[in-house]
């Protein structure tokens, strides 16, 4: 099940980066109409918002060499299985 969890987390990689992006054009449309509080207050969730894409790469990263590893382990254990049978 942990191939779910290296999906999910990517899938929330994507939604994180689509949250920041958004935050950066209201912040910056929120600018020009004179709205610098409000402007300032999209930043900071914004910036928020980029402390959890970088966990979440983290996080993917940490998934990926998981996944790496369990394949290595699995190709050891099929050929120790392999050897054993012979």
């Amino acid at each position: 099940m942990w191939w779910l969890t290296a999906t999910n987390a990517r899938l929330r990689l994507l939604r994180l980066s689509e949250a920041a992006e958004k935050l950066k054009k209201q912040a910056a449309i929120s600018i020009q109409k004179g709205q610098e509080n409000y402007a300032r207050e999209m930043l900071f969730q914004r910036k928020k918002v980029l402390q959890a894409l970088d966990k979440s790469k983290r996080r993917i990263e940490v998934l990926d060499e998981l996944s790496s590893k369990l394949s290595e382990v699995k190709c050891c254990l099929l050929y120790t299985s392999d050897a054993a049978d012979e």
